[in-house]
């Protein structure tokens, strides 16, 4: 194959049944299609010294007429994979943000359910004791004699009256 250096294409290798196929210098040469608007969808045995050797026969005027249309769109589509490739990368690093503070809420849930755990106990607990000291502040009211109480129970608690 001769060196045509001065012209250049796009082009994407193709699969196509076909086997090894050598250039005239040695190197390899896949079966390739063309991506430009001049001469679209030609496919060619091309090494990285290509040539203008085309496998098969030149395009016809409907596909000259539809293959720059084609190109336009695969360009444009491309530009939207880049663009979408772009706003995955910032999506994905949102979620990275978001998953590290709902680990942080995470966090911060447990220590409020130990507090508030610790606090209600802290109630319970002062609430016992002044229960306990009011019962024993009656009962030795009640042995003086200085107060008269009724104690009875009233749906699983107990109710004092008092009297004075």
């Amino acid at each position: 194959m001769k060196d045509n250096s001065s012209h250049s294409s796009s082009s994407v290798t193709a699969s196509g049944g076909h086997g090894l196929v050598l250039c005239d210098c040695g190197l390899i040469a896949p079966l390739k299609m063309t991506l430009i608007d001049f001469n679209p969808g030609r496919r060619f045995f091309g090494c990285a010294k290509w040539n203008e050797k085309f496998y098969d026969p030149p395009t016809c005027p409907l596909g000259m007429e539809v293959g720059p249309m084609l190109m336009k769109k695969i360009k444009a589509l491309e530009s939207d994979k880049s663009d979408l490739e772009i706003k995955n990368k910032r999506l994905m690093k949102n979620i990275k943000a978001l998953e590290s503070e709902k680990l942080d809420l995470e966090i911060t849930n447990k220590r409020l359910k130990i507090t508030m755990g610790l606090f209600w106990t802290a109630v319970v607990a002062i609430s016992a004791i002044w229960v306990k000291t009011k019962l024993e502040y009656l009962f030795r009211r009640m042995l003086t004699g200085s107060t008269k109480c009724i104690m009875f129970w009233m749906h699983n608690e107990l109710v004092v009256l008092v009297v004075d």
